[in-house]
């Protein structure tokens, strides 16, 4: 009898393990009722954004990997610091060893292009500065998007005139 009731239990054992994996293949397995379930992409967008604001902005765009629904995320932050930190994490090898200059302002203009929503904190350290006319071009891009908290920092001792637009940021 024991033996009956051990083969039996191979037998029902063999049969869910087949019917199991034709689920996985078949993709009709369902997720268990108390599976646990993504608590932050569930969260409001407005509480992502507050989030994502607090991070450094290399960190913040690098949540985009984490999903398609986060791919874009970053575009709606409303607050860019563009320090030393930030341009040293995005120089590669060779201008490290010098043979290459780095378009910083290149880069700052296309990350700007690429924001959705409104800006209100921005703060620049730029070290060396090649046109200004890309500072009133971002100043004017800003000013139409609710800036109200502006810090550039010109490590380059070259003075700057600034826009007019800057004011209407008051």
């Amino acid at each position: 009898m024991y033996m009956n009731v051990m083969a039996i239990y191979i037998y029902d054992l063999q049969f869910y393990m087949c019917v199991r994996i034709m689920e996985l293949i078949q993709g009709t397995h369902k997720a268990p009722k108390f599976a646990l379930q993504d608590f932050i992409t569930n969260m409001p967008d407005i509480v992502i954004n507050n989030i994502l604001d607090r991070l450094p902005f290399q960190d913040a765009v690098r949540t985009s990997v984490l999903s398609r629904n986060w791919r874009f995320k970053w575009t709606m932050l409303t607050q860019l610091v563009l320090d030393v930190d930030f341009f040293d994490s995005i120089e590669t090898k060779e201008e490290e060893d010098g043979d290459d200059e780095t378009n910083n302002e290149g880069i700052v203009s296309k990350l700007l292009l690429q924001l959705r929503g409104p800006i209100t904190k921005f703060e620049l350290d730029i070290e060396h500065l090649s046109d200004a006319e890309d500072i009133n071009n971002w100043i004017f891009l800003l000013s139409r998007k609710g800036l109200t908290d502006f810090t550039l920092e010109n490590s380059d001792y070259t003075p700057l005139a600034l826009p007019t637009n800057l004011f209407s940021c008051v």
